[in-house]
C-alpha cells in the first residue's frame, strides 16, 4: 500500500478539522459505504460529510497515530469538544483505492475514569 494512502488520511483529518466539507467529499468514491461499527450506521460519503457537518456540537480533532497494514490504513484520533469537557478517541479503518476513499469503518469510544470495580481490583 503506498504511502501516499498515508497522506490521503491525513488529509481526510485536516480537511474534517478545517470544516472543508466539498474537500473532505471529494476524496470518496461514490460508491463508498461508511460504517460506524458502535452503532450499527451505514452511510454514503454525502450523508457521512452531512452528519459531520451538521454535528451539534463545537468539537476538534487531532491525529495521533496513522499505520499502513496489507489492506488498510488505520488512523486512531482524539476528539475534543470545544464547549465541554467530553473527549473520546476514534479509530478508523480506510480502504483505499485510485487515491479514493472506497471503504471507511469507524469505532469510537469516550475518555474518561476506569470503573470503580476495576479501581478496587487493582488498588487504585
Amino acid at each position: 500500500m503506498p504511502a501516499d494512502f498515508k497522506a490521503l488520511v491525513y488529509a481526510f483529518f485536516d480537511a474534517m478539522n478545517k470544516k472543508h466539507w466539498n474537500d473532505l467529499l471529494a476524496m470518496f468514491d461514490p460508491a463508498c459505504q461508511i460504517r460506524w461499527i458502535n452503532t450499527g450506521e451505514k452511510f454514503t460519503p454525502e450523508q457521512y460529510v452531512l452528519v459531520n457537518k451538521e454535528y451539534p456540537a463545537v468539537w476538534s480533532l487531532e491525529v495521533e497515530d496513522v499505520q499502513i497494514s496489507e489492506r488498510n490504513v488505520i488512523s486512531i484520533i482524539h476528539i475534543k469538544s470545544k464547549s465541554t469537557n467530553h473527549s473520546l478517541r476514534g479509530i478508523s479503518y480506510f480502504r483505499i483505492e485510485n487515491n479514493k476513499i472506497v471503504g471507511l469503518k469507524e469505532y469510537f469510544a469516550d475518555d474518561g475514569n476506569p470503573p470503580e470495580w476495576r479501581n478496587k481490583l487493582l488498588n487504585r
